[in-house]
């Protein structure tokens, strides 16, 4: 927390948004306790923490100036994704990536579920400079899950490419 603080303050004043004050650490001590008493536990663990730093940070930046705010946004995009289930975010990336390339392609849609008839390929340094962006440096654990290849993923690594199929056809 002291960490943060020391941050938020420093980058603030050096871009000229509206200050971080204490009465805003006290808060998010406020809102962690809340946190916890709303699951019923008489402690604050580290996801009511994390939690109220990311309602905090995102409630703070969002008072600030435009120009000041989207400097901050930036800087603390660690802080407003923390929490997010990181596969989530990279299969919701990934899908934009694909439907990008399928309207370039002029592809049909599809009704279905899928969003495509048929295939579409996908650059994996492409993907993986969108993941970086987000903070995930690292998707080789994505590659392999369940996420990935439920929603009809493949990986073909000698050609560098991600590949959908729509298989429900």
């Amino acid at each position: 927390i002291a960490k943060l603080y020391s941050e938020l303050r420093r980058e603030s004043v050096s871009s000229g948004g509206i200050p971080i004050a204490v009465r805003h650490i006290e808060s998010l001590i406020r809102m962690a306790e809340a946190h916890a008493k709303m699951h019923l536990r008489e402690y604050v663990n580290s996801d009511d923490v994390d939690l109220a730093i990311s309602v905090m940070v995102d409630s703070f930046i969002s008072t600030q100036k435009f120009s000041v705010k989207r400097v901050l946004q930036k800087h603390f995009r660690s802080y407003l994704n923390f929490k997010k289930d990181s596969f989530q975010l990279l299969l919701f990336t990934l899908n934009e990536l694909v439907r990008e390339k399928a309207n370039f392609l002029g592809l049909p849609e599809s009704d279905d579920v899928d969003p495509y008839e048929g295939r579409v390929e996908v650059n994996m340094d492409d993907f993986e400079a969108k993941a970086r962006e987000l903070d995930i440096p690292e998707v080789t654990d994505f590659y392999s899950s369940n996420v990935f290849k439920s929603n009809h993923f493949t990986l073909d690594q000698t050609r560098n490419l991600i590949i959908f199929r729509n298989n429900r056809r």
